[in-house]
């Protein structure tokens, strides 16, 4: 990665810690307790309004309240050997008024309000305040002062000066879109007059440079008015085209085009929204990496978003995922699981191959939710909240309560849900630089594109009696558009298909992608759409490794000019029936030797998984990389330097007994047994086909868990736990009482129990030894305290580097 000085050395484990909550006195307790859940990186959101509640009367020092004291706060975070990732907004979310920006801003310039089509203000879901219109100028200049203001008090503590690391852009862009709602697309634009009589204006000069006069109408005709459209943008078809407030189902190809450009156009609001805040940053001298993370939306409104433009204004893109028990009638569906365990973090890690793929948002409430985005690719977790509060801080608060799903109580007392965070991290923070390094192989890509889905948004709208399909006969230039253009919904219908199948596979792109990463894959994977970018379909022509899922044709770029390029090389290609698909001979694939390749093959809209694992196969490539005996279990594989690691999931409701296999570095396929319970997931760290660590979920109701390989096993008998390769020794943490047993080749002679107490205590311990096997009694909780951690280590040696680290921090409290 290019950010190796920050995120190479260890992967990102985070926890939200909200300073300005938190009674100042707790500050040290609660980042104790961040310390012993194993995170290593605290985020912390900076909210405008707690910070200048008063116009011009910004208090970053904790002069007014020292919950205000921000570089202290970031300063105790460095004592602590934690690193800081600040989220300055200017929007923040959290449940805050307005999403963090002064009411009084929105008391005194109404004009800043972002707008509804019907003129209505668009209201913070949580407080009912107006949202803000993130490209007004009262707005911007307003924004601007404050950012000015927050950098000139934490840019001296940035790295490697300071502990901060990151900076999180804006929690709002998008303008909180209730896509959960399934809401009509002309809600994500902001009906702002500045948005809709300048900004909108200003975009169509950009998008056209001037080359034709704004009053010109034409209509689109010929072939020769359709060239016209794809040199000169959307201005041909829109003139003086004023944005509507009210819609209709566009009834013919030129009001598509025109509805096509208000989502072109919303689009580019939200990446220029964001990209504002990214420069004021730069400009203030911030060099450390910047991220965003943008709404939350469910799997159906994934197109709600566009990820890919927000991706290129920041650099760094991570997504949320939300809190919720798994279990009863609130159990994620196979499809959620899909889009936030595989589809989310698969996109993340191509939109921003220089970074971690991390969630910036998640719970420990459940622990099936918060290790499932790992078996994805996920490369970081941020904890969300921390700490409960109660009552929150008035000043700023929508509500009176805050975090109720958090894993520490309000007097910085743990939960039970605390260990489902503090196992993975252990985990996952005795790895370090190996698994933050860990490649995640994928021989297969699926290909998303946004320009057909703002096709898309609208085709939802045709549906009226009486026409077939919803197109009326005479429309057959629009039935040809928009078919297939639910590009976002159809490729994640695949996914769910691949992930079923233990397909790995990678989500990229295909409008930024270039033909050398499009050719990495050996299968790539494109659902077929009336329209695609010229320049899209350019780079697909000459790719060896296509294949295009249903019988759409594609006649059209990203203006809804005719545009075949794709078609005609498909149609004018030598072609053969296979039984399910039309392939062709190609050229072989780059870099492939003399592997069969074919290219331009159509595979059937509900094509079978294992369809496409033999094709990947017969191309020279490995469909699955890990995978289970029993078909509701998935299994995600990373290959580290030096260790490989193996994440389950079981999402059936009985427990697994069974065995997993996995594909070594080399190829070599070996084998994993596991138990686990119901609706569990786990993580397996591997030296060959030896386990030396192992995290996994659960409750003493339903057992212990297991995970043996031919050398090495690990057995708890009570419920979620986890073990951790620690220099020599290891390191064993749970919420319950119970047993673990150990095996591991080279045996345990020499060393020493130790039980370590969340209060700081340091106790002796026992452990029985018996050659290559060990059983250590595990105490969670006794008159002496509740546990944090057991630790067996030589007896007499020097205590490993990263243990000392975290016992001198604890020291520091």
């Amino acid at each position: 990665m290019s950010d190796a000085g920050h995120f190479a050395d260890v992967p990102l484990l985070a926890a939200e810690v909200p300073y300005f909550r938190v009674p100042r006195d707790d500050w040290e307790l609660v980042l104790a307790r961040a310390r012993q859940l194993g995170a290593n990186t605290i985020c912390a959101r900076v909210p405008w309004a707690w910070h200048e509640p008063r116009r011009g009367e910004v208090d970053l020092e904790g002069i007014t309240d020292l919950r205000r004291d921000l570089p202290g706060f970031v300063r105790l975070c460095g004592r602590l050997g934690l690193r800081v990732i600040l989220r300055p907004g200017p929007l923040v979310g959290a449940g805050l008024l307005a999403s963090g920006i002064p009411p009084w801003l929105l008391r005194d310039h109404p004009e800043v309000h972002a707008l509804l089509p019907d003129g209505h203000p668009r209201r913070h879901a949580a407080s009912g305040l107006p949202h803000a219109c993130a490209l007004h100028p009262a707005y911007l200049a307003a924004a601007r002062r404050w950012m000015a203001a927050f950098s000139r008090a934490a840019l001296p503590l940035q790295s490697p000066a300071g502990p901060v690391v990151a900076l999180q852009v804006d929690g709002g862009t998008g303008y909180a879109l209730p896509a959960d709602t399934g809401p009509g697309p002309q809600l994500r634009l902001d009906y702002n007059p500045y948005v809709t009589d300048v900004l909108w204006p200003q975009w169509l000069s950009q998008m056209t440079g001037d080359r034709r006069p704004a009053e010109a109408e034409t209509d689109i005709g010929t072939t020769a008015d359709a060239e016209a459209i794809a040199g000169a943008g959307w201005s041909l078809v829109l003139g003086r085209w004023s944005i509507p407030h009210t819609f209709a189902p566009p009834a013919d190809l030129d009001e598509l085009r025109r509805y096509a450009a208000l989502e072109a156009f919303a689009d580019w609001c939200h990446a220029r929204a964001l990209a504002a805040v990214v420069g004021w940053l730069r400009e203030d001298g911030w060099s450390v990496p910047l991220c965003h993370s943008p709404p939350v939306t469910s799997w159906q409104a994934v197109s709600a978003i566009d990820a890919p433009g927000l991706a290129r204004a920041v650099g760094w893109l991570g997504y949320r995922a939300p809190a919720g028990e798994v279990g009863g009638g609130s159990r994620l569906s196979s499809e959620e699981y899909v889009h936030l365990a595989h589809w989310r973090p698969r996109l993340a890690r191509t939109l921003s191959p220089a970074h971690p793929v991390f969630v910036a948002e998640t719970s420990a409430a459940q622990d099936f939710r918060f290790v499932a985005p790992l078996i994805g690719g996920a490369q970081a977790l941020i904890l969300s909240p921390l700490v409960q509060t109660q009552p929150d801080n008035p000043a700023v608060a929508a509500r009176e309560r805050w975090g109720m799903d958090a894993p520490l109580r309000p007097d910085g007392s743990a939960r039970p849900r605390f260990w489902n965070a503090k196992t993975v991290f252990t985990l996952l923070g005795a790895a370090g630089a190996d698994f933050a390094a860990a490649r995640v192989p994928a021989d297969v890509a699926l290909g998303c594109s946004r320009v057909p889905e703002r096709v898309a948004a609208w085709g939802r709208r045709l549906v009226e009696p009486g026409t077939a399909g919803g197109f009326p006969p005479e429309a057959a230039a629009l039935r040809d558009a928009m078919a297939g253009c639910d590009h976002a919904a159809r490729g994640q219908a695949l996914a769910q298909r691949l992930v079923r199948a233990g397909i790995s596979f990678d989500v990229v792109d295909l409008d930024a992608a270039s033909p050398a990463e499009l050719a990495r894959y050996t299968l790539l994977l494109v659902p077929a759409c009336g329209v695609l970018a010229r320049a899209t379909q350019e780079r697909l022509v000459g790719c060896a490794n296509l294949a295009l899922v249903g019988d759409a044709r594609i006649l059209y770029d990203e203006h809804l000019a005719p545009c075949t390029l794709l078609d005609d090389a498909e149609r004018g290609a030598p072609t053969r029936e296979t039984g399910d698909e039309i392939a062709c001979s190609p050229p072989e694939v780059a870099g492939r030797g003399s592997q069969p390749t074919r290219s331009r093959i159509r595979l059937p809209e509900d094509v079978d998984a294992g369809r496409v694992a033999e094709l990947v196969e017969a191309w020279g490539g490995t469909g699955r990389h890990g995978w289970a005996d029993a078909p509701e279990v998935d299994v995600g594989v990373r290959h580290g330097a030096a260790h490989t690691y193996v994440l389950i999931a079981n999402r059936q409701p009985a427990p697994y007994s069974g065995t997993i296999a996995y594909r070594s570095p080399a190829g070599e396929v070996l084998h994993l047994h596991v138990n686990m319970g119901g609706w569990r997931a786990g993580a397996v760290m591997l030296l060959g086909d030896e386990v030396v660590g192992a995290a996994f979920g659960g409750d003493a109701s339903e057992g212990g868990w297991l995970a043996r390989g031919l050398f090495g096993s690990v057995v708890f008998n009570a419920g979620a736990g986890a073990v951790a390769p620690c220099g020599g020794g290891l390191l064993l943490t749970a919420p319950g009482s119970g047993r673990f047993q150990l095996r591991r080749r080279e045996g345990w002679e020499g060393l020493a129990a130790h039980r370590l107490l969340l209060g700081g205590g340091l106790l002796p311990a026992a452990v029985h030894v018996e050659a290559t096997h060990a059983s250590l009694p595990y105490v969670a909780e006794d008159e002496r305290g509740c546990t944090d951690l057991y630790a067996l280590l030589p007896a007499g040696a020097v205590v490993p580097v990263a243990l000392r680290s975290y016992l001198g921090a604890l020291l520091v409290m």
